[in-house]
């Protein structure tokens, strides 16, 4: 880093800015993005490709300050929750939706320092199309149900959803995939920016963990934000033709002396300086726009999206409004908070490794060991591929692929990372008669390789040379065969690389008759579909807590895979297999 950017010098003077201050972004005093003109408004949009949704957009204050409690996070864990009794199973059941997304965006448009954008998007079927109106008063009612359990009377929402999601969180957190260098680096400069705030001691956690709960915060924004007034919809359809459609309507109706010569794009900004939303848009109207009754669509200049807008029936945004008042939903709805959800792990420990071939520090490291050599010593190089830990041996595989078992004279309890970081260390083996020094230790996630500590480990970093084979794999590591019968052949390994309470478990069922003919073939295919629709509730819980499953078929028959945390994988598995 000191290297390559030493030469970027900052416009600010050096001390300008410390980790006390508190830093106000200059974008605040804009405010919100979206013009009063644009709001009650429903704009009908035209897409490239075939698709069916609908956008609820409301703008908020600004969310940056909120980042110990995430109150957006909150209401987006409920409102886009997918299980039983929520707002996209009810969609679900009335074959309106397939889909559905809710929260803040993580890029600047979605989420700035000025302001944020909470969004409900909702994929909807051609039968969703036509009851878009009904979807949003499903939305505002499931909004009610929160404002109704924020209220003192309820005594507010139950607290185990928060701690259940602060849980989720931290799970996630604590056992993230590692990220490439580059990304790593980016995101933090992010959340070092001034604007943020963000104290030094949670740059590395401040997006990724829940430290309180807000209710006050949550509650204002559902009475104040989340409302009718405040919003825009956008519902994309292809029920409206396709972008395509426009384009070439517009070539067609081009005079033949500027056919060979397309009409330059509308300049963005003097388009949209000009565009009154006031004198062009729709009156209100009962029904669904129709593209061949409602004229000829506007073009967005940028992207060239064709589209009409539409003013919302001041009785609708008032049956809105009295559906997001709050209250409990009628008797016959399916609407409800969300269940405890029952794969939320609390189980990490790691499954002990047999005592002969167990973990130690040294285990895939290179070392040099001086051995002697008739009567003189000599340095070779080496990695320890395996540990005794009954007999504190290491098994170390030489160059020459030879191996030999050395005990450790020093008990593995006093042997720390830090004494072998050291480049001063030096051990022992077979009650000091060989010496050996850590050339590289083994990172996390690293298997066995050799490397020599000379010139020859930088050839193979820069390409000019390949790298030295490394030693193969013992037994004890591979795939061992625990049962092996007519009904059931099954395979077993334990993780000795990435150390992480996770299990993968695949399951294939041999079926002959799945692929005999089309008919078995698409049948097999309809199977499939019909119990991972059966089950999206439950897959929808698990994946919560980072527990993925999948059902296909394949040449052979059905695979089954289920991989995630241990401790509740085997649920998930038994529930699947009951399906």
């Amino acid at each position: 880093v000191v290297k390559i950017f030493s030469d970027v010098r900052s416009k600010d003077p050096l001390g300008c800015y410390n980790w006390e201050q508190r830093n106000e972004s200059p974008m605040k005093p804009y405010g919100m993005p979206l013009a009063e003109s644009s709001l009650r408004r429903i704009f009908y949009v035209a897409p490239v490709r075939d698709r069916h949704s609908l956008c609820v957009t409301w703008q908020i204050p600004p969310q940056i300050e909120n980042w110990r409690a995430k109150p957006c996070d909150y209401l987006a864990h409920l409102i886009g929750h997918e299980g039983k009794g929520s707002l996209l199973a009810c969609l679900k059941s009335k074959s309106w939706a397939s889909g559905l997304s809710a929260g803040v965006g993580d890029d600047g448009e979605g989420n700035s320092t000025a302001y944020a954008l909470f969004t409900v998007t909702v994929q909807l079927s051609e039968e969703g199309v036509e009851h878009w109106k009904e979807v949003v008063s499903e939305l505002y009612r499931y909004i009610g149900m929160l404002r109704h359990g924020c209220s003192q009377e309820a005594g507010g929402l139950p607290q185990w959803i928060y701690e259940e999601l602060r849980s989720i969180y931290e799970v996630a957190h604590r056992y993230a995939d590692e990220e490439p260098p580059e990304d790593f680096v980016v995101d933090l400069v992010e959340e070092m920016s001034p604007c943020f705030n963000t104290p030094p001691a949670r740059l590395l956690d401040a997006s990724g963990l829940l430290f309180e709960h807000d209710a006050a915060t949550v509650e204002t924004l559902l009475d104040e934000y989340l409302k009718p007034a405040n919003a825009r919809l956008d519902l994309s359809s292809t029920v409206f033709g396709r972008a395509g459609d426009y384009e070439a309507t517009a070539n067609a109706s081009a005079s033949p002396s500027s056919s060979s010569s397309p009409p330059k794009p509308a300049e963005p900004l003097g388009y949209y300086n000009r565009f009154d939303l006031s004198q062009n848009c729709l009156p209100p109207s009962d029904e669904t726009c129709n593209a061949a009754k409602a004229g000829k669509p506007h073009i967005e200049p940028i992207f060239g999206t064709p589209f009409w807008c539409q003013l919302l029936d001041n009785k609708l945004l008032q049956e809105w409004m009295q559906c997001s008042e709050p209250h409990l939903p009628p008797p016959n709805s399916m609407l409800s908070l969300p269940q405890q959800n029952e794969f939320v792990p609390t189980d990490f420990s790691l499954k002990p490794l047999p005592p002969a071939d167990c973990d130690h520090l040294l285990l895939n490291c290179s070392i040099k060991l001086q051995i002697p050599v008739g009567k003189r010593k000599e340095w070779f190089p080496a990695t320890v591929t395996q540990y005794n830990g009954t007999k504190n041996q290491i098994l170390c595989a030489y160059e020459d692929e030879d191996e030999k078992w050395h005990k450790v004279d020093v008990p593995s309890s006093e042997l720390t990372q830090q004494q072998l970081q050291s480049p001063e260390f030096e051990g022992s083996l077979d009650n000091k008669k060989i010496k050996y020094r850590i050339v590289s230790l083994a990172l996390e996630g690293e298997r066995a390789g050799f490397k020599f500590g000379d010139g020859s480990d930088w050839d193979v970093e820069d390409g000019k040379s390949f790298p030295a084979i490394p030693p193969a794999a013992s037994p004890s590591h591979l795939p061992k065969l625990v049962s092996n019968t007519n009904e059931l052949k099954l395979w077993h390994v334990q993780d000795r690389v990435f150390k992480r309470p996770v299990a993968e478990l695949r399951l294939q069922l041999n079926c002959a008759g799945t692929n005999q003919s089309v008919l078995t073939n698409a049948c097999s295919d309809l199977l499939v579909n019909l119990v991972c629709h059966n089950l999206s509730e439950i897959s929808y819980m698990a994946s919560m807590c980072e527990i993925g499953s999948s059902l296909s078929t394949n040449d052979r028959g059905l695979s089954m895979r289920v991989h995630g945390f241990n401790d509740k994988l085997m649920k998930l598995f038994v529930i699947m297999l009951e399906t």
